[in-house]
């Protein structure tokens, strides 16, 4: 008989572990409390890429920004995806049941949907639940009146002004997305740069592009007191800062929710709230992995993506190791940021030496040509022996550009390798060869 495999969340994670699985012969059945391609598909990655694109394209053709029209191509990207998704996973015979998930034992897991409940038993399983939003205090108070990265995705209208909570990555292309489309933005950061985590001098270069657009980058300074007076929130800083806006949008973040999966009655040990796993992405019960946000490991698709594979081969007697070193990490605003590997701070916290180098889009006639030729490409290297190390890119195509350094990385090329490359003339991609160059 081949093996039964239950797999709890059908976002990235969830949905490579099921094609895996089931194209190695196994008897899936994929459970998820909503729908099919989970956040990333419904309330994630795709809707908000969505609007980015047909907010720039208005704005580039000098038409007025039509909300109906955009949320109509919004919906039918998602709905026509979800739909590609539902048909493979038919295609092969993988069961998916809508519903939520919980333990009941360390071999059976129970699913109860909005008119039934099932027991299903399970030879191996893996987590991929994914995370909840998180709001702060103190908007935490308010939350069924201000916008989280899920509501503001269904924007009817757009906005006289807004106060964006949060510069991830998130926050940053709403930011830019509600800038285009006519909202005075400010933006308030709880670090001293957006992209927290990120190579300073991109942030810094960001940031810069975001103020030349007319977005107001607060960073350093939190949201101490808000309150609704009529159709505006009247907001206190913690810098001492007052603020007036139409509305509120937190981009904070998510947080991992284990509770409602009662992981104890697997037999599965968490430790605060995380959940603790060996480099095979396996439980402290052996026939349980996980993989995907939930894992705390990531917060990418791909790289969700990634571990969900992982994890079905190693259910089905493999030993595979997740190596997350080589994830790129994309910003899709404008100018568009990407970055893969180890940035200079990383290395210098590692004491060992480092070295950059850079060359600008505005050296680039592509770009020129563009009209588009701010930001830069940096590549991070080991000064001995010239091995690239990491590197980003802010500027034009930046999240496409990226992948070029991911195969640099895989295959540890060095500096005078990588320039030794021909790169057509004329393309942005000559950039990435000047830079290796110098």
């Amino acid at each position: 008989m081949p093996l039964n495999i239950v797999i709890i969340g059908a976002g990235p994670a969830g949905e490579a572990a099921a094609k895996c699985a089931a194209q190695m012969g196994a008897s899936v059945t994929l459970v998820e409390k909503e729908h099919a391609g989970g956040l990333c598909l419904n309330k994630g990655c795709v809707p908000s890429k969505t609007l980015l694109e047909q907010i720039r394209n208005a704005t580039l053709s000098g038409k007025t920004v039509d909300w109906t029209e955009i949320q109509k191509v919004k919906q039918g990207v998602v709905t026509g995806i979800r739909s590609q998704l539902e048909t493979s996973l038919k295609t092969l015979k993988i069961k998916f049941i809508q519903g939520s998930a919980r333990f009941t034992n360390p071999t059976t897991i129970d699913v109860t949907s909005a008119n039934s409940s099932q027991s299903l038993s399970f030879d191996k399983a893996i987590i991929a639940a994914g995370t909840d939003i998180f709001i702060p205090k103190p908007l935490d108070e308010h939350r069924a009146d201000i916008f989280d990265s899920d509501r503001i995705l269904e924007l009817k209208k757009t906005p006289s002004s807004i106060l964006i909570v949060g510069g991830g990555a998130v926050g940053c292309e709403f930011a830019c997305l509600l800038n285009a489309a006519g909202t005075k933005v400010t933006m308030v950061e709880l670090t001293d740069t957006l992209l927290p985590g990120e190579d300073a001098g991109v942030s810094t270069a960001l940031a810069n592009a975001y103020e030349a657009r007319g977005i107001n980058v607060i960073t350093g300074t939190k949201v101490t007191a808000l309150e609704r007076k009529g159709h505006e929130w009247h907001v206190t800083l913690s810098n001492g800062q007052q603020l007036k806006v139409a509305e509120l949008l937190s981009c904070v973040g998510r947080f991992i929710h284990l509770t409602p999966l009662a992981l104890e009655k697997a037999g599965i040990q968490i430790t605060s709230n995380t959940l603790p796993l060996n480099p095979f992405l396996q439980t402290s019960n052996p026939n349980i992995y996980a993989a995907g946000d939930v894992t705390g490991q990531t917060r990418l698709a791909h790289a969700a993506a990634i571990q969900g594979r992982i994890a079905a081969l190693n259910a089905l007697g493999g030993s595979e190791q997740y190596d997350g070193s080589l994830i790129p990490r994309c910003l899709y605003s404008w100018p568009e940021v990407a970055s893969v590997g180890k940035a200079k701070h990383t290395v210098e916290q590692e004491k060992k030496p480092v070295k950059t180098s850079r060359a600008f889009f505005k050296g680039s006639a592509k770009a020129l040509a563009a009209q588009e030729a701010e930001g830069f490409v940096q590549i991070v290297s080991d000064p001995e022996t010239g091995v690239i190390l990491g590197a980003q890119i802010i500027g034009l195509h930046a999240t496409e550009l990226i992948h070029v350094f991911s195969v640099a990385l895989k295959k540890q090329m060095t500096l005078k390798e990588f320039g030794d490359v021909i790169f057509a003339h004329p393309s942005l991609s000559e950039v990435m060869r000047d830079a290796a160059r110098r």
